[in-house]
């Protein structure tokens, strides 16, 4: 399996430039074209990094700060209700699959690499859970006696 850091980092590092940029750019760039892009690209940010959640306030925050005339509390509502929006698929996936709402992935962006690789069939044959194991967090499937007596 691909480590986590290396299977998400272009997708992190152009979202999060994309937020940036958008942010730096704000003046220029039409509310109407503006709110929507922010908040899609911090949603899909959050799915691949859920450590974008502090990018996200900072960032609002921010324009609030500098284009406070522009730039309303309301705006910042709904940039967080389409980001919300964004992450809705996922914390209903999360709900069906471990019975909890949670918009951020649970066991990381390595659910990216496994889900976007060639030979990925849309399942697992295995029940596998994320135990932490060591400092750099392996999968263990606690169906496998060995694993589950000696981890």
């Amino acid at each position: 399996m691909l480590n986590e850091s290396i299977a998400t980092e272009n997708l992190f590092s152009f979202l999060l430039i994309l937020m940036f940029f958008l942010a730096v750019f704000y003046p220029r760039i039409p509310q109407k074209l503006f709110i929507p892009l922010f908040g899609v690209a911090s949603g899909l940010a959050v799915l691949a990094r859920t450590e974008t959640v502090l990018f996200l306030f900072i960032l609002l925050g921010w324009l609030y700060w500098v284009n406070r005339p522009r730039f309303r509390a309301g705006h910042i509502l709904l940039c967080l209700t389409i980001s919300i929006l964004v992450l809705l698929p996922w914390g209903y996936r999360n709900k069906k699959e471990f019975n909890l709402w949670c918009f951020t992935p649970l066991n990381g962006p390595d659910n990216f690499a496994v889900a976007n690789s060639p030979l990925s069939n849309g399942g697992d044959d295995r029940q596998v859970y994320r135990v932490p194991k060591t400092s750099n967090s392996i999968w263990i499937d606690l169906d496998n006696p060995i694993e589950r007596d000696y981890f």
